[in-house]
């Protein structure tokens, strides 16, 4: 027999799911965007064998940012796949952040596109680095807005869980702000910098296919033994 508060519980289950399927949709159309600001070179079939070559060279800087652009934004889709599965509920504040943190993914393949043209001057780089520091400070505060309190999570959660994962959000945060004043004095080493959040993330291990196995390999690895 159904009980009281079963078809609202049912209602959430079903929001949520669309919410979250909202939102691999717009992850699907940034990456997409992205592959698709990558341009074929035009060469007259003539000379195709003597220009394309250097036309692909010459396009090198486009593949290192559409590569780094993917893995971040993967790195996000895994971060925001973990995030709704500890989600029970939702409300009005995690619809706007969570809506917020779209809108900064979806705007990365422009931001890319912008930095691929015109990457040997410092404010595209910056532009590019401040979305990537937006994004991973809003995807933390959607974190840690549902787990506070356990207001849209279990009442057995673990909040160790969270200030881990929101440790590693913000830190992909900090590489980026700290690049800022690099690129401002170096385009082109500000980039370079950004390459460590690649090892980086394979050292702490946020680049783990399953998240809840890593945090909990984390958490067994920090706590004290019982004896």
């Amino acid at each position: 027999m159904a009980q009281p508060g079963d078809e609202e519980r049912v209602t959430h289950s079903e929001s949520l799911k669309r919410l979250g399927g909202f939102s691999d949709g717009v992850f699907a159309v940034a990456i997409t965007i992205l592959v698709l600001s990558l341009a074929v070179p035009v060469i007259p079939k003539a000379l195709v064998k003597v220009r394309l070559g250097k036309a692909l060279t010459d396009m090198l800087p486009h593949f290192q940012g559409y590569v780094l652009s993917f893995l971040i934004i993967g790195l996000f889709w895994l971060a925001h796949q973990f995030i709704f599965k500890q989600l029970v509920k939702y409300d009005r504040w995690l619809f706007w952040l969570n809506l917020l943190f779209l809108m900064i993914v979806v705007f990365v393949p422009y931001a890319t596109e912008l930095m691929n043209k015109y990457g040997s001057y410092w404010l595209p780089v910056v532009i590019y680095a401040v979305t990537m520091t937006s994004a991973g400070v809003v995807i933390a505060a959607l974190f840690a807005y549902a787990t506070r309190g356990n207001r849209l999570v279990p009442d057995d959660f673990d909040h160790r869980i969270s200030r881990h994962v929101i440790s590693e959000y913000l830190t992909v945060s900090l590489f980026f702000l700290l690049s800022i004043p690099v690129s401002m004095w170096s385009p082109g080493w500000g980039m370079r910098f950004w390459l460590l959040i690649i090892p980086g993330s394979f050292i702490t291990g946020s680049i783990w296919p399953d998240p809840e196995q890593r945090v909990k390999k984390a958490i067994k690895r920090i706590t004290p033994s019982r004896h």
